[in-house]
């Protein structure tokens, strides 16, 4: 409870006020997925995975560790105010994350490593 006299919005007023945004949003993580399921061939086909064994089950553990010391790191970040390490850190993932992404569709094209961008074939 707040001090402030605030009036609660009703959750159909709520809904009324922002139908729009919800729905936008509800579309696009149903066409992020969808379009997830049309591109699994492209990524089988380069044979790109994230770890060597996909069925072993300390994967996951792994991905846990790696997401609390990342956190750790940028929270460490935040609080020394080092603003332009974080941009750089998120910039660059953002890039990295598009290399990742569309790397399967370059293999695809025959394009199979920076040489073959590098020295294109005759």
């Amino acid at each position: 409870m707040s001090d402030t006299p605030e009036v609660e919005q009703s959750l159909s007023e709520a809904w009324e006020e922002n139908k729009l945004p919800i729905i936008a949003l509800a579309f696009c993580f149903i066409l992020s997925h969808v379009l997830a399921m049309f591109i699994v061939p492209a990524y089988e086909e380069a044979e790109v995975q994230a770890f060597e064994d996909p069925e072993n089950p300390t994967n996951s553990l792994v991905y846990i560790v790696i997401i609390l010391i990342f956190t750790a790191f940028v929270l460490w970040i935040a609080k020394n105010g080092l603003d332009y390490i974080l941009q750089l850190i998120f910039l660059s993932s953002i890039g990295i994350t598009f290399i990742y992404v569309f790397y399967p569709f370059f293999y695809s094209y025959g394009i199979k490593t920076m040489q073959d961008i590098l020295e294109p074939r005759a």
